[in-house]
């Protein structure tokens, strides 16, 4: 059904009295004073909360990403510490069998000294090599002792280990 020429755009049926007359009256243009409009309301979007949950999101990857950097040199200093007490359980084998055999070394020494068949020179030159055997074992058994606190420490088992409580105020 299409308008007539002049007739109100608005159909409002059998519409009578209420709102019907009123709206007919206004498209007939009864009164001067009075006017009908219709307002849109279009969401465009909101450029701010937008940019606000890009930069959130954004932060979060970040956050994300150096938590797993943390991990990974976390992961890699315990591991580095764990490599380092075992190389130095097995530098105390070495440095033990060293000094045992220094210690033979010069007992055989002192013996030969004893039968004339060695001279000072020589029991003293053993003398020096096992007091350097010994050196170097005190040195691999405080290396194997720090490397024990590096492992405790990368852990975060030291202060467990130590029996050290912190008290919390």
């Amino acid at each position: 059904m299409t308008p007539a020429p002049g007739s109100p755009l608005v159909d409002l049926g059998g519409i009578e009295g209420g709102l019907g007359r009123s709206i007919g009256t206004l498209s007939d243009g009864g009164f001067s004073n009075g006017h009908l409009g219709l307002v849109f309301e279009v969401p465009i979007g909101n450029r701010t909360a937008r940019a606000a949950a890009a930069v959130a999101a954004s932060t979060q990857r970040q956050a994300e990403t150096q938590l797993a950097q943390l991990r990974n040199a976390v992961r890699a200093e315990v591991l580095d510490a764990a490599a380092a007490l075992q190389t130095a359980e097995q530098r105390i084998s070495a440095s033990r069998a060293a000094r045992e055999a220094a210690e033979v070394q010069l007992s055989a020494e002192r013996d030969r000294f004893g039968a004339g068949l060695s001279t000072n020179f020589l029991v003293l030159t053993r003398q020096n090599e096992l007091a350097q055997a010994r050196l170097e074992e005190i040195a691999s058994v405080h290396d194997y002792r720090s490397a024990r606190t590096e492992v405790a420490r990368a852990t975060g088992s030291l202060l467990e280990e130590r029996r050290i409580a912190v008290e919390e105020k």
